[in-house]
């Protein structure tokens, strides 16, 4: 997941949960009301809320560990 701090990436539709492919599951993102100004412009910053595998992979489970946030 470090791969993916500081990450920018569109969200459409804007304020939704994000959820991102990354090596053979799904990384999720909350939206918190935090702003970060970038290069890019200002962005909203996600906090990663979970790790779900994919399930057509022999022995994958959903795991969790703590809150991480993604500008």
């Amino acid at each position: 997941m470090d791969d993916l701090a500081g990450k920018i990436a569109p969200v459409v539709p804007p304020g939704q949960e994000l959820k991102i492919p990354h090596h053979g599951g799904y990384e999720h993102y909350n939206v918190t009301t935090r702003h970060e100004e970038t290069p890019e412009g200002l962005a909203t910053v996600y906090r990663w809320w979970e790790r779900t595998e994919n399930r057509r992979v022999a022995g994958a489970v959903p795991t969790r560990a703590g809150p991480t946030e993604l500008p």
